[in-house]
């Protein structure tokens, strides 16, 4: 009985040390990361501080996500049902018509693309680029005149 106690106190400090040398370690690689900069949402903390796995936190954001994924899809599928019925129901009401509302609408969408290149257009001469650039080049008043880059 003498020897089994005396051998449990050998594995004993044996584990003892080796929980110590993994708990060292553990303490030397958190010093190392001590100034990574992590962000960690404060609902986490306040469930540490209730006492609660902060795991159930991060199943329950999980949770959120998945229903909120759902409740998106669910639009998304609601908004092409009635996109289809609409155009079922105006191909019956107007059989004609169809194809005209949809040149008008290709055409608008055209305008606007112009409207937007002639505004990207008119704010690209207004601001300087390195494609023309103000160079003091003498040519009799000695006044700065706006040469391409390309000269």
């Amino acid at each position: 009985m003498h020897t089994s106690y005396c051998g449990s106190s050998v594995l004993l400090a044996a584990s003892q040390s080796c929980n110590t040398g993994k708990v060292f370690e553990h303490l030397k690689t958190i010093d190392q990361n001590k100034d990574v900069n992590v962000q960690f949402p404060l609902d986490v903390f306040g469930c540490i501080d209730h006492d609660w796995n902060p795991d159930l936190y991060t199943s329950e954001v999980v949770r959120s996500a998945e229903a909120n994924l759902k409740n998106t899809t669910a639009k998304v599928d609601a908004y092409a049902t009635f996109k289809q019925t609409l155009s079922q129901s105006m191909d019956e009401i107007y059989p004609g018509e169809r194809d005209h509302f949809l040149n008008l609408i290709k055409e608008a969408e055209e305008l606007h693309r112009t409207d937007a290149k002639l505004a990207a257009a008119k704010q690209s001469d207004a601001e300087p680029t390195m494609d023309k650039l103000a160079v003091p080049v003498p040519d009799g008043d000695n006044s700065p005149t706006v040469m391409d880059a390309d000269s």
